[in-house]
């Protein structure tokens, strides 16, 4: 059992405010989430090991007193922005670990110096009184002939039971090597995969670069989907590879050249959004492969809901959604990101079409003057929103 001292210190550098992986969390957070990260080491500290497992860390929210949809999204920036490490089921901060570690190396070294003196002091009233002091370990060893007659049995002589260790964390190799936004997409793959008999069975499992691959081509989204769809298959186990499986069954909901012909205009639309929200502190939005995969599912949602089909009304309602951000709950504005829009897009879809009309953005066309309509219209299509 770990002292009270123990328990409740750890180390907090004096500048850490100035932390690179610290400034990218403040960008985001504030304040606000310095202290709310700073809270949630207090809590792994408490632990006896400084780990937890990701669902618990989620539950931290309850005793934080904060919605536990905010506290997730911030546990994975955490993650993302390199203040924490997920490995298999668990989160952890290596710093925390470390400083941990230190800590008892010292405990050890001062019981050690401790004993030491105490084994002296034993030895001087030995030679002054001829009296020998039983040791620690003869004591104990004493007690253990009571208890336990001998190894593997216990004093009525039954069996004792091995404890049972746990399962093994999945092996994820080679996972450093993923870009920062991939690695969390990638264990949460594994862990479907883990969680399907069936999938278990192919020999050859979905590796890091595989990975990598469809998500070039394809949106988180559209892979998990098809896993699940994989795993419901009842002769999946006959096939040789999670990777040319999926691949396969990808590429007949490909997305379209059609649309990548398309993507410039949404993505001019989407760039001049960012500099916006960001009040001008970021001037030139880039976007990645994957970004534009999102993106190209955003689009073909759009144009496959509106009435007329086209991508020209696709963008109208892109182009509504965006001018109209400010009527989302400030949850959801906070989502800005490609990925995070294209998740989110029925909830957005939702939540506009509740805002009263005269309280709705349009664009007037810059060219005639006229004022597009067709974005609001896109809203109110599909009527199970």
């Amino acid at each position: 059992m770990e002292n009270k001292k123990d328990t409740i210190y750890f180390n907090h550098d004096f500048n850490s405010r100035n932390d690179n992986k610290i400034i990218k969390l403040r960008k985001k957070y504030k304040w606000d989430g310095y202290g709310v990260f700073w809270a949630t080491l207090e809590i792994m500290r408490e632990t006896t090991d400084g780990m937890q497992t990701y669902s618990d860390c989620i539950d931290n929210a309850f005793q934080l007193n904060l919605d536990e949809e905010w506290y997730t999204v911030f546990i994975n920036d955490c993650i993302e922005f390199g203040l924490f490490i997920r490995k298999g089921e668990y989160v952890y901060s290596q710093r925390l670990l470390s400083d941990i570690e230190h800590m008892k190396s010292k405990s050890k070294k001062a019981s050690a110096s401790a004993s030491a003196r105490w084994d002296k002091v034993k030895g001087e009233k030995s030679e002054g009184n001829a009296i020998a002091l039983p040791t620690h370990s003869d004591s104990n060893a004493k007690e253990d002939s009571i208890g336990e007659d001998k190894k593997g049995e216990n004093s009525k002589g039954e069996e004792e039971k091995p404890v049972a260790e746990p399962p093994a964390v999945p092996p994820l190799k080679e996972i450093d090597l993923l870009v920062p936004e991939l690695r969390m997409e990638y264990v949460k793959m594994v862990g479907f995969i883990f969680s399907q008999p069936k999938l278990q069975k192919i020999p050859s499992q979905l590796a890091p670069d595989e990975y990598e691959k469809l998500r070039e081509n394809y949106t988180e989204e559209q892979i998990m989907e098809t896993l699940k769809d994989m795993g419901n298959y009842k002769d999946i186990g006959k096939k040789q590879s999670i990777y040319l499986t999926a691949n396969k069954w990808l590429k007949k909901n490909a997305i379209s050249s059609e649309i990548t012909a398309q993507l410039a205009a949404f993505e001019n639309e989407y760039r001049t959004f960012i500099v916006k929200q960001s009040n001008g502190a970021i001037t030139e939005p880039k976007l990645s492969k994957y970004d534009k995969t999102d993106l190209s599912c955003i689009v073909t949602f759009l144009k496959d809901n509106s009435k007329e089909k086209t991508f020209e009304s696709a963008k109208a309602g892109f182009v509504f959604i965006l001018d109209n951000w400010s009527k989302l709950d400030s949850f959801t504005q906070k989502r800005v990101k490609l990925s995070e829009i294209n998740k989110d897009k029925l909830k957005i879809i939702t939540e506009l079409r509740k805002v009263p009309t005269n309280e709705r953005i349009t664009r007037q066309n810059s060219s005639t003057g006229a004022v597009n309509n067709q974005g609001a219209g896109v809203l109110q299509e599909r009527k199970d929103f």
